[in-house]
């Protein structure tokens, strides 16, 4: 065991370096001493608070819960600050997903039904569903959504504290809720209607809770916390269907290091927890008649994905010419997965040079400046240029 700890302990640290390697050599390419300065102190005074943290001696119960109330009180006043200070108004699909939470505060889904925007993108149905649920109770107001954005936040804020503590200690717990509480990133998010901000919640929670399988030691107790893991991805990927990516990452993981009388069980589990779920949760919106369709086939095929993930020109990110295809097809799946095809082979075949560039890019991009889109749209149509600072990189490093 200790053996495969070091080793992904490696693997974890390479990761890291080529990370800083590629964004580096984006800052050295755009001539930006000031990115490189702020990367340093951001460094140093991570360095010195781990540094710090190792030193000290064993923290009692009581400091240490004083302590981490201090955190979360501190995360929780910096979101709530952002959001009285940064008067955003949701634009874009954003502003289509407010629109249909309103209607679904008074009872109207009508917004959901065929040939809607949701039925093209069926992963922003749920959080548009939240959210008129939540006005519906406590007041029609976009306040309302962003003060619960808020509370998911510093939720989570809390559960990053219990998995730095079943990692580290009390100590380990202080850092991840501290680093989480003033990344800036996820403070601006708060002001924005994007489905992150309930969902973080969840995928939070799920790692947590697949770590508390790892350490369980007996056989009943593991096969509970990686259901629970299961469910809890199966809730995040509601808001944010990204499930792909944590069950194959916990499945591989529990293959990998759990002990072999619990690797079968646990993943039965996980995977169990997660589609029974997920379907059920799914197939009421269908059943109860809220949308006239099924969840799992939105009109959009996701091969359409791979179209824009693989455009040079906009380095894999969004692209409205791509996205096109669906009114190209007709909004019929498969015209639309020919189209996407024919387009995807020639693109590639005849841009072999331009693959591995921009892999490189949508690294960088994953990895820093697309983790501040929470800033661009958050200083978006408030009178302020919506502009992704240049500072993101280190900062998201």
């Amino acid at each position: 065991m200790k053996a495969l700890q070091k080793i992904f302990s490696l693997i974890f640290v390479a990761a890291c370096v080529l990370i800083a390697a590629i964004n580096f050599g984006y800052m050295w390419k755009l001539e930006q001493p000031l990115a490189f300065v702020i990367f340093i102190i951001i460094a140093a005074v991570f360095a010195a608070l781990v540094f710090t943290m190792r030193a000290a001696g064993e923290i009692r119960l009581h400091s240490y819960r004083a302590l981490l109330a201090v955190i979360i009180l501190l995360g929780f006043a910096l979101r709530m600050a952002a959001v009285f200070f940064v008067p955003c108004e949701p634009i874009s699909d954003y502003g289509v997903m407010f629109s249909a939470a309103e209607g679904a505060a008074r009872g109207n889904y009508t917004a959901f039904g065929t040939g809607s925007y949701f039925q093209r993108f069926p992963h922003i149905i749920y959080y548009s569903l939240t959210s008129g649920l939540l006005m519906g109770v406590f007041g029609q107001s976009l306040l309302t959504i962003k003060i619960f954005n808020v509370l998911f936040k510093t939720a989570s804020i809390f559960v990053m504290s219990l998995i730095g503590k079943e990692l580290s200690g009390r100590k380990g717990s202080l850092v991840c809720a501290f680093l989480f509480a003033v990344f800036p990133a996820d403070i601006f998010y708060s002001v924005v209607m994007a489905t992150e901000n309930f969902a973080e919640l969840f995928f939070v929670l799920g790692a947590y809770f697949i770590i508390r399988a790892y350490r369980e030691s007996q056989l009943k107790g593991t096969v509970l916390f990686a259901a629970l893991a299961g469910a809890m991805v199966s809730l995040g990927s509601l808001y944010r269907n990204v499930a792909a990516f944590f069950l194959a990452g916990y499945a591989v993981g529990i293959l990998v290091v759990f002990s072999k009388k619990r690797k079968l069980a646990s993943v039965t589990a996980l995977l169990a927890a997660f589609f029974i779920l997920y379907q059920g949760a799914t197939g009421f919106l269908s059943t109860s008649g809220i949308i006239p369709y099924k969840f799992s086939e939105g009109a959009e095929p996701f091969t359409v994905y791979m179209l824009v993930g693989t455009n040079f020109e906009t380095s894999g990110m969004y692209s409205m010419d791509d996205h096109n295809v669906y009114f190209e097809g007709g909004a019929d799946r498969g015209e639309i997965n020919k189209i996407v095809k024919e387009r995807l082979f020639k693109r590639l075949s005849e841009n072999p040079g331009k693959i591995f560039p921009l892999l490189t890019e949508k690294t960088r991009i994953l990895w820093s400046g697309g983790t501040f889109d929470s800033v661009y749209w958050g200083f978006s149509n408030n009178g302020t240029n919506a502009t992704k600072p240049l500072t993101d990189i280190p900062y998201a490093l």
